[in-house]
């Protein structure tokens, strides 16, 4: 026997065993997405738990690759193509150059490193393992369900305590209903992907109960934003999945929406919509969008720096009537958070991204229709929903966009991932 027998047996070992602790890990880490709440700080330095654990993930993904010979950067999903390394490269140095502009270094590099970095290696990630096993795309929706299923469960046990906000919303532990309401909409359009896929009895009831719970935890934070963009995502999910039934999809569509609109004509939240006296929660969004406005004005090339809106939005109370809500750490708009976090560099990128994101799901589309779809009407989520909201600036949601931007790559039929099943 050859001396080096036993040590290459064990490196052999570990590279099998380290790529499936990749993927479990991986897994876990759908499943546990909302831990981006639990924060470590120790003097300047701080992470959450999601971050910890997509690191060791890396980490461990990394080290397999190593064992494999294979650790080439260029391998990994956005440097495949040209297009997307070059609109990915804009999107970071729009952020970049807006932290050094307006010098916010500290809370600039942290928005980086949880809305950015992070984000995009841990799709590197999902995108190596899945083109090596194309099981984890079913068992990652699996656990985005169970996530959010059990979320949803622990949303009834806040409503029947009465722990809510003060206007009577369902938040949980979430640092607003919308927030709440973006995370649960997003795992509703991955369930009802699971629902059309399934084929026994026992799986369909399990989804079914999972779905029920996140539409009474959704309909629960009164996020009407939240509502309209998930009932257009649902929509375009059934356009693509039976494009003929077209007319009966935009019917539905507008009789869900307007049938919850009217069950909640006696809510106070709606009726807030409407005021007529200049305090309604419309008058606020247009205040706030004004402000936007007048700091892209000020700064239209680098903007105000990222996780820096709330500091700039107070600083520019002096040009406005006084302001009718002021916690305000967005701007309530998708598009214009692009433009004052990432600059004008980042808006472009981000813009280019979209485009280029459904071109490829036209080809996606072709190879897995109902994966495809659920990409499409997830991203049609963050853009309809982004009218209203800031649906990208946050931990969770960014992993959940690049991850969906990823999939979709991978589907349209990557040079190293086969699409065609």
């Amino acid at each position: 026997m050859n001396k080096n027998e036993p040590h290459n047996l064990t490196r052999m070992e570990w590279k099998n065993k380290s790529n499936r602790i990749a993927e479990n890990l991986t897994l876990v880490i759908f499943f546990l997405i909302p831990t981006y709440l639990l924060k470590i700080k120790y003097g300047w330095f701080s992470v959450n738990m999601l971050e910890l654990l997509i690191i060791a993930a890396v980490l461990i993904w990394v080290s397999s690759r190593l064992l494999r010979k294979d650790l080439r950067i260029r391998s990994w999903w956005f440097f495949e193509k040209k297009t997307y390394a070059f609109l990915i490269s804009v999107i970071l140095a729009g952020v970049i150059l807006s932290i050094l502009y307006n010098k916010n270094y500290y809370s600039g590099l942290g928005a980086l490193k949880g809305w950015f970095v992070v984000p995009l290696l841990f799709s590197a990630l999902y995108f190596d393992l899945i083109k090596r096993n194309r099981a984890i795309i079913k068992q990652s929706f699996r656990a985005l369900f169970l996530s959010g299923s059990v979320t949803a469960f622990v949303g009834l046990g806040y409503w029947f305590s009465n722990n809510l906000t003060y206007d009577g919303r369902l938040k949980m532990f979430y640092n607003s209903p919308n927030e709440l309401a973006m995370y649960l909409s997003v795992i509703l359009l991955v369930s009802m992907a699971l629902l059309l896929e399934a084929r026994k009895r026992s799986e369909k009831v399990i989804i079914i109960f999972g779905i029920a719970l996140l539409l009474v935890s959704l309909l629960l934070t009164f996020s009407f934003a939240a509502w309209a963009g998930a009932a257009v995502s649902l929509g375009v999910m059934a356009f693509l999945l039976a494009p003929r039934k077209l007319p009966v999809a935009v019917w539905i569509f507008a009789a869900t929406l307007t049938l919850l609109l009217l069950s909640q004509t006696a809510n106070e939240k709606i009726n807030n919509l409407f005021l007529k006296n200049g305090r309604s929660s419309l008058d606020s969004r247009i205040q706030i969008w004004k402000s936007s406005g007048a700091m892209i004005k000020n700064s239209p090339i680098f903007g105000i720096g990222p996780a820096n809106f709330q500091e700039r939005y107070l600083e520019y109370q002096k040009y406005f009537p006084p302001y009718l809500e002021w916690a305000v750490p967005q701007p309530h708009n998708l598009f214009l958070a692009f433009w004052l976090e990432a600059g004008v560099l980042g808006l472009v990128g981000f813009i280019g991204l979209i485009i280029k994101f459904f071109k490829d799901n036209k080809k996606a589309i072709v190879n897995n229709r109902l994966a495809a779809a659920l990409c499409a009407s997830t991203i049609v989520y963050y853009l309809a929903h982004g009218l209203l909201d800031t649906t990208y600036w946050r931990n969770d949601m960014a992993i959940l966009f690049w991850m969906f931007i990823a999939l979709n790559f991978y589907l349209s039929g990557s040079k190293t991932g086969s699409a065609g099943e």
